[in-house]
C-alpha cells in the first residue's frame, strides 16, 4: 500500500482521482494499476495484492483528475526512475530478498556506497554493525511472520537508506 497526498498552494485537495502504476521487479516488467480518490485531507491509499510476494516495487502516479481541473495526465512512468536523494555518503538502493533455506528462511540485502562500517536495522533496532560490503544476510528463522522493516545506516548516525519492507 502507498498514500498518495495531492496538495496546492491552498493545501490539501479532496476529490481527485488518482490513478497509478505498480513496476513489479520480482514478477520482471509486470506493471498493475491502482485509482482512488482522495479525501479530505488530500490522502489516498492505493494497493495492490500481487506486491505482497515481491521484494521490490515502484509505484508511480499516472493521472489526477477532479471536476473543474484540466486533465492532469502526467505521460507514462518510467521503470528507471531515480530514488529520492538520501544524505551525501549515505548507503542508497537498498534491496531485500527473501532466500529459503529448507525450513528457514534468510532475507538477503543490499545496497550502494555508505561508510567503511553500517548498521542493519530491523523494525527501527540495529541488530548487527558490520564492514560495508553492500550485501548482509539476516537468518531470521523457521515460519517468520509480520513486517520486516530494514534500513541501513552509516554506523552510528542517521545517514540510512529509505526502508524497505517484508511482509511474512
Amino acid at each position: 500500500t502507498v498514500t498518495v497526498q495531492i496538495v496546492d498552494a491552498d493545501g490539501a485537495l479532496s476529490g481527485v482521482t488518482v490513478d497509478g502504476t505498480w513496476n513489479l521487479t520480482l514478477l520482471g516488467d509486470n506493471y498493475r494499476t491502482s485509482s482512488g480518490t482522495t479525501g479530505a485531507d488530500g490522502m489516498v491509499e492505493l494497493s495492490s495484492g500481487v506486491i505482497r510476494g515481491a521484494t521490490t516495487f515502484q509505484f508511480c502516479v499516472t493521472s489526477l483528475s477532479a471536476v473543474g481541473y484540466e486533465d492532469g495526465s502526467l505521460g507514462e512512468c518510467s521503470p528507471d526512475v531515480d530514488p529520492p536523494p538520501n544524505p551525501e555518503g549515505a548507503p542508497t538502493l537498498l534491496t531485500a530478498t527473501e532466500v529459503p533455506r529448507g525450513i528457514n528462511m534468510r532475507v538477503e540485502l543490499g545496497w550502494t556506497g555508505g561508510a567503511a562500517t553500517v548498521d542493519m536495522e530491523l523494525n527501527d533496532a540495529t541488530i548487527a554493525t558490520v564492514s560495508n560490503s553492500e550485501s548482509y544476510t539476516d537468518a531470521i528463522g523457521k515460519s517468520p511472520s509480520g513486517d520486516y522493516k530494514y534500513r541501513v545506516c552509516n554506523a552510528g548516525t542517521e545517514d540510512c537508506t529509505d526502508p524497505v519492507t517484508l511482509i511474512f
